[in-house]
């Protein structure tokens, strides 16, 4: 009878054993890899202690945030006065620059509707373009609102099958503000790469 009793208990606690077997091993595996041996709604990484003590470098606290370009570049000059109010004309020059020779550059104004291009073509052909030559074209423009206004020259130079492109733009009536604010964005943040060169991480 003690004998029949025995096995019964046994294969009662058998489940319970095999259970709570079953949660030491997963307790076991959180111990030693960090990891979660169920699904919650959210599954959330653990940050080990060498994430959190992995150093920074000045370079990924402050980074300079830069066009790509090809070797082709594109300018406007004004020449002459600002335009200040509506019906104001202004004179415009377009460089064309280049650290490759390019067999042929192709230019296209997008001019807003506040602006009316009086001298000038809107699609036009600037031909060879060589490292020593710039090539400048003036264009002269008639300021038709009291908003600000952005004039854009898209140009397109190619070398072979090989393509290349850069666009600049002219603010009819803010052009002297943006880029005085353009000088100040770029002195503080030489100041501040200074600055940076003084902390030793």
């Amino acid at each position: 009878m003690s004998n029949d009793n025995t096995v019964k208990k046994f294969s009662l606690r058998q489940p319970l054993l095999l259970v709570f077997g079953m949660m030491a091993i997963s307790y076991v595996s959180v111990v030693e890899d960090g990891t979660m041996p169920y699904r919650d709604i959210a599954m959330v990484k653990p940050i080990s202690k060498m994430d959190t003590l992995k150093p920074i470098h000045k370079h990924e606290l402050h980074k300079h945030m830069h066009k790509l370009r090809g070797p082709m570049s594109v300018q406007w000059n004004l020449i002459g006065e600002q335009p200040v109010a509506s019906g104001d004309t202004f004179e415009l020059e377009a460089t064309f620059t280049t650290d490759e020779y390019l067999e042929t550059v192709k230019a296209q104004l997008v001019i807003p509707p506040g602006v009316q291009l009086i001298q000038g073509s809107k699609n036009f052909e600037v031909g060879q373009l060589k490292t020593d030559e710039p090539q400048k074209i003036r264009f002269v423009f008639k300021q038709n609102s009291t908003r600000n206004e952005q004039i854009h020259l898209v140009a397109t130079g190619s070398k072979g099958h090989i393509k290349f492109s850069d666009t600049t733009q002219f603010n009819t009536l803010l052009e002297p503000v943006i880029k005085k604010e353009k000088e100040t964005l770029l002195r503080n943040s030489m100041q501040d790469d200074a600055n940076l060169d003084k902390v030793h991480f």
